[in-house]
């Protein structure tokens, strides 16, 4: 995809119902190469860290994290 086609793509997840179950593979199909946690209301924060620093992004050189707990990104 290309940057206005990702952008779109995302815009139109933000936009959706949450879907737990869906929400992951609906980011990879808009981004490739991105490292996804779902978690715990107000939680997003403390779970973007654990992202951030975990040796699997920097192994898998992954371009993009996203933490939601389906209500904030």
């Amino acid at each position: 995809m290309n940057d206005v086609e990702t952008e779109e793509a995302v815009s139109a997840l933000a936009d959706a119902p949450f879907d737990v179950n869906e929400f992951p593979y609906a980011l990879l199909e808009a981004f490739g190469n991105i490292h996804v946690k779902i978690c715990a209301p107000a939680k997003v924060a403390e779970a973007f860290a654990v992202l951030r620093e975990s040796p699997a992004s920097a192994r898998a050189k992954v371009k993009f994290s996203l933490a939601t707990d389906g209500r904030e990104i």
